[in-house]
């Protein structure tokens, strides 16, 4: 019976001892970008704190192997031995996968991996365009590498111990381990406490960075994956009804009263340009840098620049319903994927559509990714021009046609074209998604990310440019509006940290023979401001926009608002606030009023989410 507690034990700390050995591998990797004054200290504490989702992760994946020795008392088949041997390879595979995986994937996505992942797994050309073939390479050797060892460690410290199990005589003695087996339980739920285990256990620090370090990845995304289902009327509970509508009817748009008139028309064509990824970092006159995107900088002094304005999300499926819909996306979760819910929620290519608008959206890569072309097509748009419309030499990566072939065919298309009625163009770009692959000469040498980042975002700054150039040539400029915002912003530079509202900043800038005066709005603002700003200046209804303000409008109640992964951030004025929902803590000593009305706007918005 001895042989069996001992080979119980020995499983849980081979486990355990693997899940902690992860995390000072995880410091080491990314430290120089994210922590750079790390100490020996923050490595103890990093573990010490990360130890309960350790302890749970390791009692879940025990419990098979603790109940085929409860069985082995009875039988001891050899059948129980292989079962054991492929379960234990299995999830050794599995945890060096997502070890592997998440390694390279905290540096872009700031966050530990979970399902959000599988979101995108349905477009399988996309998600390889993301990454370079030495990246691939790399963390495949060093999934093997750890699948490898963790396979020749394991069998010399308990492989074969379940062979040697002795013939048990008295049959009650199956108790034992069947005692062993409840009492993984307690690891498991952390306790016998009303609280049950979760991520926000292990926070312990002011650095989002060491806290994400110390969760167990393996128990994140299966827990992830398990609540992926849950309801959103169970999401985020922070007020009761009474308290919620008196708490977010400050942040709620209000009838316009008197704004200012920017545009010379009423219905001017109307060209929305999504670019990829741009981030106020990288921008002169919002502060960026001097030399990346030039064509902007300059065509700043000839246009309207938002100067705080912010991305409402992290990626381009969430960003992209921020702008068009003016719908603030929720962490962790994908609003675009389902489409019975984009089929209930404005879009504003509909609404300028039934205003008489000729509508169109231009993108060179696949229009079905994450969904898009179901969300496109319940928002009224019947032309998309996608990958497929471009030819294979216009397409030098696997994300679709660069960005200065999708201008040039926007271009060519509305030289065509009678222009009858105004017309209302959006296109979204993409070539300064990761990997940055561009057909352009290198303008920034190095092959570090931000340097790889910079060539992209002043390739697609160049294709810009050439695209505006031109058109100013042609008769309809006069009357044109060109709107330029960015869908997210990128963490640049490398290490920024992941929570503060410069992290989420992005550009805004419109420009065209329909503008009346050059000039910059400081009032803070965010995507998803863009719509009822916009239909206003049409003397267009937008009271369906039911989270969009108009920015020119001075009654307005003037913020930001961005989420990111695990929390969301506030910004007016003169306050910010960054809240993390893991813990349920304000970062960096944030304005506790602000946390208040982020929190009474992200119930709001998982309320509306729900009723669509």
């Amino acid at each position: 019976m001895l042989r069996r507690i001992l080979f119980c034990l020995k499983y849980y700390f081979f486990l355990l001892t693997f899940f902690v050995l992860q995390k000072p591998v995880f410091l080491l990797f990314h430290a120089r970008n994210f922590a750079p004054e790390i100490s020996s200290k923050d490595f103890w504490q990093v573990v010490w704190h990360g130890l309960p989702l350790d302890f749970s992760m390791s009692a879940y994946l025990s419990v098979i192997p603790f109940l085929l020795v409860c069985i082995s008392v009875f039988k001891n088949y050899g059948m129980l031995r292989h079962l054991l041997h492929f379960y234990t390879i299995f999830i050794f595979l599995i945890a060096t996968i997502l070890f592997s995986v998440d390694l390279d994937l905290y540096t872009a996505w700031n966050f530990r991996i979970d399902a959000t992942v599988l979101i995108y797994l349905d477009s399988p050309k996309e998600v390889a365009a993301n990454f370079d073939c030495w990246l691939v390479v790399r963390q495949i050797a060093i999934m093997l590498a750890t699948f490898v060892l963790l396979l020749w460690t394991g069998r010399k410290y308990f492989w074969n111990d379940f062979a040697q199990f002795e013939t048990v005589t008295k049959k009650a003695y199956a108790l034992v381990p069947l005692c062993l087996t409840i009492a993984l339980f307690y690891p498991i739920r952390g306790g016998f406490s009303d609280a049950t285990m979760n991520v926000g256990w292990v926070y312990y620090s002011e650095n989002t960075f060491l806290n994400h370090a110390a969760i167990n990845l393996s128990w994140n995304f299966f827990n992830s994956l398990a609540h992926g289902n849950d309801t959103f009327d169970d999401k985020y509970r922070y007020f009761d009804e009474n308290e919620l509508a008196a708490a977010v009817e400050p942040m709620l748009p209000k009838q316009d009263s008197a704004f200012v008139q920017v545009l010379n028309t009423t219905r001017p064509n109307i060209i929305l340009v999504i670019m990829e990824s741009f981030s106020a970092n990288a921008i002169a006159p919002l502060g960026g840098e001097q030399d990346v995107t030039p064509n902007l900088n300059h065509l700043s002094e000839e246009g309207i620049l938002f100067t705080d304005f912010y991305g409402n999300s992290f990626r381009t499926d969430r960003g992209v319903m921020s702008i068009m819909s003016a719908y603030p996306v929720p962490p962790k979760y994908s609003v675009m994927k389902n489409p019975n819910k984009t089929a209930n929620i404005p879009n504003i290519g509909e609404t300028l559509k039934n205003a008489g608008y000729d509508i169109a959206f231009y993108y060179g890569g696949d229009e079905n990714f994450t969904n898009m072309r179901s969300y496109l097509i319940n928002g009224g748009f019947e032309r998309i021009i996608s990958d497929k419309d471009f030819p294979q030499n216009e397409k030098p990566t696997s994300w679709g046609a660069a960005d200065h072939f999708v201008f040039r065919r926007l271009l060519d298309d509305l030289k065509r074209e009678t222009h009858e009625q105004p017309f209302f163009r959006t296109l979204l770009t993409l070539s300064s998604h990761e990997p940055f692959d561009v057909p352009m000469p290198t303008k920034f040498e190095g092959d570090s990310r931000d340097e790889k980042y910079k060539n992209s975002v002043y390739y697609t700054d160049s294709a810009i440019g050439e695209f505006v150039e031109n058109a100013k040539k042609e008769p309809w400029w006069d009357n044109t509006l060109m709107i330029f915002v960015s869908d997210h912003s990128f963490p640049f530079p490398e290490g920024i940290e992941n929570h503060i509202a410069r992290r989420y900043q992005v550009p805004c800038l419109w420009i065209g023979g329909a503008i009346i005066t050059p000039q910059q709005c400081h009032r803070p603002a965010s995507q998803i401001d863009l719509c009822a700003t916009l239909l206003a200046q049409l003397n267009l209804p937008h009271n369906e926009f039911i989270f969009s303000k108009n920015i020119f409008d001075s009654s307005q109640h003037a913020f930001g608002f961005y989420s990111y992964h695990h929390g969301f951030g506030m910004k007016t004025a003169d306050k910010f606030c960054a809240y993390d929902l893991d813990s349920e803590k304000i970062i960096d000593n944030g304005d506790n009023s602000l946390a208040q009305q982020g929190k009474a706007f992200m119930q709001y918005i998982y309320n509306d989410i729900d009723k669509r």
